[in-house]
């Protein structure tokens, strides 16, 4: 929605902890500074926790525009067997 072009969506193994569950997700985006912002709002204002990691931000091919790669943490509940 945020009109950022996803080039790359790699999710990584899960990692289970004692209640939750951790999956990293790898991405490579491409867009302006205001769609960047826009998609950095919105995924705060997700119902789930999601922590963006390792952004690095350099000159797109196209002039105006970032690529920006990093990494996405989200984290779910895991519920105890019985």
């Amino acid at each position: 929605d945020s009109g950022l072009e996803f080039t790359v969506f790699k999710p990584r193994g899960e990692s289970v902890k004692q209640i939750y569950a951790e999956v990293p997700v790898d991405i490579v985006v491409t867009g302006t500074y205001r769609q960047l912002l826009t998609f950095l709002k919105r995924v705060g204002e997700m119902q789930r926790i999601v922590a963006v990691k390792n952004l690095k931000l350099s000159n797109g091919k196209t002039s105006g525009l970032l690529s920006v790669t990093g990494n996405v943490m989200t984290y779910r509940f895991v519920e105890r067997k019985k």
